[in-house]
């Protein structure tokens, strides 16, 4: 039983992540086609910048992911750099791209604001 449990764990990190690998990649590039040609909106840096780090995101911890659950292939066992590396980005990309859209929330709130004299 546990065996069993163990293969469909992995079946569905592979199938299931890689789907999601690769429609986030795609999402992210399109996201940066549009913000890089269109850039009339004062939030399209921000809107630019997460969808930047959201690939960086995807490739450095996602894919890293599937390999190490899927495929029993992990590279942190070997490498203490490469532990600390793979930290650093779970802790720090993640909250940088929520960080650029809250930016772009209170940037489109100051300018739709009555108050606002430029």
């Amino acid at each position: 039983m546990k065996m069993s449990l163990l293969y469909i764990g992995q079946q569905i990190t592979i199938f299931g992540e890689c789907s999601m690998f690769l429609s986030g990649i795609f999402g992210n590039i399109m996201n940066i086609l549009i913000f890089s040609t269109a850039q009339t909106n004062p939030g399209t840096f921000y809107f630019l910048a997460a969808s930047m780090i959201n690939i960086i995101y995807f490739i450095g911890n996602l894919s890293f992911r599937i390999l190490s659950v899927g495929y029993n292939l992990d590279f942190t066992i070997n490498s203490v750099w490469w532990c600390k590396l793979r930290n650093y980005r779970y802790i720090m990309l993640g909250p940088i791209s929520y960080t650029c859209v809250c930016l772009v929330t209170i940037l489109y709130i100051f300018i739709k604001s009555s108050y606002s004299t430029f």
